[in-house]
């Protein structure tokens, strides 16, 4: 007796490294003359390891209006959903491994440094996914202090995109991008210096319509850097 097992290797998919599925055929031979009898075939299939698939994410927020030089945090949570057809693969990590930026990004610190504190910006609260489900998520909170972005002038913004790396235990790993995008407000400007001169009175302009002059300066600073036409 010949045989030919065929199946689509999808199918299989939702077996994680190591596990195994058996299927069991019986097969009966029937000889014509009324000789029939049964046998076993037996197929085990065992599975291997697939690289979960992450889907990008993006998440916002804006600066808080008139607030400058406040070190209070400024946060952003969410998560980027995942999949993994080992259905009974658990126990994935993931960590930020890089940050990129665009837009108004000139008031942000710069150097390797000033990087890895952006980078710090974004943090993974956790990873979650059941046993049985091909569905996963990787929770984040962007946290950072509103006067990071007292640059940015109304309605400029700031794009941060950061590569989240998820690794599955089992060797697949994979990454993805989040994209922060920050909102700038206006920040009125403040006085930061007065000016004081002093001078006589004009000699002999008794009844005189002369004025006194003094000229001056008076310093201000505005946290929107680009703010212009005051």
């Amino acid at each position: 007796v010949d045989l030919t097992f065929t199946a689509p290797s999808t199918v299989f998919d939702y077996l994680a490294t190591g596990e195994q599925v058996t299927l069991t055929y019986t097969l009966e031979v029937d000889d014509g003359d009324g000789g029939i009898t049964t046998q076993t075939f037996t197929i085990s299939i065992t599975g291997t390891n697939d690289v979960p698939v992450i889907e990008a994410g993006t998440a916002s927020l804006t600066e808080l209006y008139d607030h400058t030089l406040d070190f209070s945090a400024h946060s952003v949570s969410g998560a980027l959903n995942f999949t993994d057809v080992d259905l009974n693969d658990v126990g994935h990590t993931a960590s930020v491994i890089s940050v990129s930026r665009s837009g108004e990004s000139d008031g942000l610190p710069g150097g390797f440094l000033g990087n890895l504190l952006v980078q710090s910006y974004l943090h993974i609260d956790g990873v979650t996914k059941a046993a049985g489900s091909s569905s996963g998520q990787i929770n984040y909170t962007f946290s950072a202090p509103d006067a990071q972005f007292d640059y940015l002038a109304k309605n400029q913004t700031v794009t941060l995109t950061y590569t989240v790396r998820l690794n599955d235990g089992d060797g697949g790993i994979t990454t993805q991008t989040l994209a922060v995008t920050v909102t700038g407000t206006n920040d009125r400007p403040v006085f930061v210096a007065g000016d004081a001169r002093f001078g006589l009175e004009n000699l002999n302009t008794t009844g005189s319509s002369a004025l006194e002059t003094f000229n001056g300066v008076l310093a201000f600073a505005d946290a929107d850097r680009d703010d212009v036409g005051h």
